[in-house]
């Protein structure tokens, strides 16, 4: 379970003991690699929200993360708007979320096979802008198989990206995302989801990821995995890990799916014809 990771003092300043502050300068880093366009991106910043920025910021630039690489809020509850701790089984922690556009993120990451790790609030930016200090918080981090990382700016529509100063600031934390080998995108609460299918399987799907995999279970989905006369489509996984209980195959083969051991498209309609893949760590 993880812990409280930290608090602000009465006066706005740190707890230091629990958390690391660096430059973004000396941060470690890799250039990001180019990027096409996926339904996790959004491209809502300007040439001229970026021309906005000096280039003097990121020498201010300060990043903020927690010692134990978790979430920097904690559950305070009692707020007006969504808000609670998921149980994710990909990070093997608590997570917390704000808003039911965080928490669909959350989500989708959790099921989602090109993302092998998500922290939402994990990190935060300081840096001198307009002759003041600015502190950003940053909304999910998500961490993918092929080596790229991405900050994510979560927003419920385009609207709240109105006020020019804003997205200066967006701007700024763009840049210092760049110089510690992060890409910064804005994702809209509409482009989580692909589809209506799309949402009802990550509900569903997620709702499976705690199932119980015993050893038999392995051992036949290893068996489907190496086994070429056996078409791999869905309904054959289901049947093959357990023929007695259609149910419980199901189940297992959902599982395997939030463990990344079973690669299928959850954006479309799900039938027993729908092809799926093993990929090499399964």
């Amino acid at each position: 379970m993880t812990k409280s990771y930290k608090r602000l003092e009465a006066d706005g300043s740190e707890n230091f003991d629990k958390v690391v502050e660096e430059s973004v300068l000396n941060v470690s880093r890799q250039a990001p690699s180019k990027v096409l366009p996926t339904p996790w991106v959004s491209a809502l910043l300007t040439p001229e929200d970026y021309a906005s920025v000096p280039a003097a910021m990121i020498e201010t630039a300060k990043l903020i993360s927690p010692r134990d690489g978790g979430c920097l809020r904690k559950f305070r509850g009692g707020l007006t708007h969504e808000n609670g701790w998921y149980a994710s089984a990909k990070t093997r922690r608590f997570l917390y979320w704000e808003g039911m556009t965080q928490f669909d993120a959350i989500r989708r990451a959790e099921c989602d096979d090109a993302v092998i790790f998500m922290m939402p609030e994990p990190r935060r930016f300081r840096f001198f802008l307009d002759d003041q200090w600015v502190s950003y918080t940053t909304d999910l981090e998500l961490h993918l198989s092929d080596g790229r990382k991405f900050i994510l700016e979560l927003k419920r529509e385009a609207d709240d990206l109105r006020d020019q100063a804003y997205r200066r600031t967006l701007a700024a934390v763009s840049n210092c995302c760049a110089a510690i080998g992060y890409h910064f995108r804005i994702v809209l609460a509409d482009q989580i989801f692909a589809s209506r299918e799309h949402r009802y399987n990550v509900d569903l799907f997620a709702s499976r990821r705690f199932v119980n995999v015993d050893r038999s279970a392995l051992s036949r989905l290893r068996s489907v995995a190496a086994d070429k006369s056996i078409k791999p489509t869905w309904g054959n996984l289901v049947r093959a890990l357990d023929p007695a209980n259609h149910l419980r195959g199901a189940a297992l083969a959902q599982a395997f799916v939030c463990q990344r051991k079973v690669k299928l498209d959850l954006r479309e309609l799900i039938l027993d014809y729908s092809p799926i893949s093993f990929p090499t760590r399964a």
